[in-house]
């Protein structure tokens, strides 16, 4: 009989440690992702006034309709920047349902529209690129928790930016992030099962 109660005693535990694991594992509906990160809740953007590649006003209405993938840098980058541009461009080639791809300078005085769109369209044409005044760049990059900063003492100009994707969902609200290394195909696989849904 004591047996039969210490075996009864671990079928409960184990089941128990099944259910919480399966509680605490889920993504409230979303897909099981291991190269996206998708937030617990999204949260809302501030309001915020860009300048896209061709000049005209970017803002938070045109982050809605669709999702957008962001990704902050700067055209000067040496290396790390265009590797990740051209990354993006191998995961945008493989999706079902194509995002905008956004790539957001943070080095405005160097960036200007002309500088941008030459430097997007070598991606792709479809790419769009925007920067604006550094306290707008700011209030958007501090929502996305993707922080830079410009260092110029002593003679240097060094700009340093968050390497992550940022994921903003249809309803234009930060929804998740993509860390590097990227894994081209996984990341365009597990998008494109989060588009469809």
């Amino acid at each position: 009989m004591q047996k039969f109660f210490i075996s009864l005693i671990a079928i409960v535990a184990i089941g128990g440690g099944i259910w919480l694991g399966a509680s605490y594992n889920t993504t409230g509906g979303r897909p099981e992702l291991s190269a996206v990160t998708l937030l617990s809740k999204d949260y809302r953007l501030p309001n915020f006034t860009l300048t896209d590649e061709n000049g005209r006003p970017f803002t938070n209405a045109n982050l809605n309709g669709q999702w957008s993938v962001v990704f902050s840098g700067f055209t000067s980058c040496g290396h790390f920047c265009p590797m990740t541009m051209g990354k993006l461009k191998l995961i945008y080639d493989q999706l079902e349902t194509p995002p905008n791809i956004v790539f957001l300078s943070v080095d405005p005085e160097r960036d200007s529209s002309e500088v941008i769109k030459g430097y997007v369209g070598g991606f792709d044409p479809n790419f769009i690129g925007i920067t604006g005044d550094p306290a707008e760049i700011s209030k958007l990059t501090t929502a996305l928790e993707a922080p830079w900063f410009i260092d110029k003492t002593d003679g240097k100009y060094l700009v340093d930016h968050s390497s992550d994707l940022i994921l903003i969902s249809p309803r234009g609200t930060y929804a998740g992030f993509i860390s590097q290394p990227l894994d081209t195909t996984l990341i365009a696989s597990e998008l494109n099962q989060l588009f469809k849904r």
